[in-house]
């Protein structure tokens, strides 16, 4: 994801649109407590969005997961729910080229996992890196990885809802299958395990880091979710 580059190499014009990295630390709240999450991420406020006039990227709506989780119950259909890690890593950069700085400390941790990028550290320690794959905090990563998801669920005949584009709709095995997508977290729904574990294969065939659950007690976006004969029950116990 990340080619190191000469400094001495890059013409004036592309010194001057080299943006910063940061290292983000934050406590990621879920249904059973807090958890400590760290992220490479670069600065896309130093972006020029003029060169981005469409960035935006969809996240389905809260009315579309209670609809689908009232069906569930109506229907007893199974669930499933993956989770897609360092998901915008899966999408390839595209258009403007994207160039950021290391600071000294990121690039000597970097060195220490690839000692081949330690000729390319400068005078001052810092690192220059060309962003060949999407990056968290670049102003067109979350539509990259977006349409990079979309593709694939169009090459396996599923379709996305005509007022949610972020449900989508399919056979696997010849069986229905539904899935609601906030970014990378994926809930599916099935009357069978059978299906839902066909498509967590063929997700972790396609991207990097997949980790699913079968399930019918499940978190999804800080939200404890069991379902229940007849019936649904939601909590945010960690959050109150």
């Amino acid at each position: 994801a990340l080619k190191p580059i000469l400094r001495h190499t890059l013409t004036r014009e592309q010194r001057k649109k080299i943006i910063r990295s940061l290292m983000f630390l934050k406590p990621k709240y879920d249904a059973l407590g807090i958890l400590d999450k760290a992220r490479l991420v670069a600065d896309g406020s130093m972006q020029d969005r003029s060169l981005y006039p469409d960035s935006s990227s969809p996240t389905s709506m809260t009315q579309s997961l209670f609809l689908l989780l009232a069906l569930a119950v109506m229907e007893n259909l199974e669930a499933a729910v993956i989770d897609i890690g360092g998901a915008y890593l899966n999408a390839k950069m595209s258009g403007e080229e994207v160039l950021m700085e290391l600071s000294p400390q990121l690039a000597t941790y970097l060195a220490e996992v690839s000692p081949e990028v330690k000729p390319f550290i400068d005078e001052r320690g810092k690192l220059v890196v060309r962003l060949d794959r999407a990056l968290y905090g670049c102003v067109q990563s979350g539509k990259l990885w977006f349409e990079e998801l979309a593709n694939f669920l169009k090459e396996r005949g599923f379709s996305p809802n005509a007022v949610d584009q972020c449900v989508w709709t399919g056979k696997l095995g010849g069986e229905d299958c539904t899935l609601i997508i906030y970014v990378d977290d994926i809930l599916a729904f099935s009357k069978n395990k059978p299906t839902l574990q066909k498509l967590i294969d063929e997700l972790r065939i396609k991207f990097i880091d997949v980790k699913a659950q079968i399930t019918k007690d499940f978190s999804y976006l800080g939200m404890r979710i069991q379902l229940k004969p007849n019936k649904a029950i939601i909590g945010m116990d960690a959050y109150i």
